[in-house]
């Protein structure tokens, strides 16, 4: 388990990295710093961890959370049990509008 036990090692993987030089001064040749950007992708198995996996990573000191997305594996499952009906068919559904709607 890492992120103070919240999830597993395997759930955990680098998205993206950058490293880009920054000049603040003319005068000087070469980059004054570098910034480093790293972005994770944490699979969450257990939806009842969530607040408390957030708290982790804050408390972790992390900078920023670009975006949470749910998804589940089960949904073919329930599609394939349940038919689509023609009003179904022309409403979207909450996971593709990329909103979660209690309820639906």
């Amino acid at each position: 388990m890492t992120v103070k036990g919240q999830v597993a090692a395997a759930d955990v993987q680098t998205d993206f990295i950058e490293i880009s030089p920054v000049y603040q001064s003319r005068e000087n040749y070469g980059a004054d710093y570098y910034r480093v950007n790293k972005t994770v992708a944490i699979t969450l198995r257990d939806v009842t961890r969530f607040e408390r996996l957030l708290t982790a990573i804050r408390n972790a000191r992390a900078n920023r959370v670009y975006g949470v997305d749910f998804q589940t594996s089960e949904l073919p499952t329930t599609r394939a049990a349940d038919p689509p009906t023609a009003e179904s068919a022309s409403t979207p559904s909450p996971l593709a509008c990329g909103k979660l709607v209690p309820g639906t």
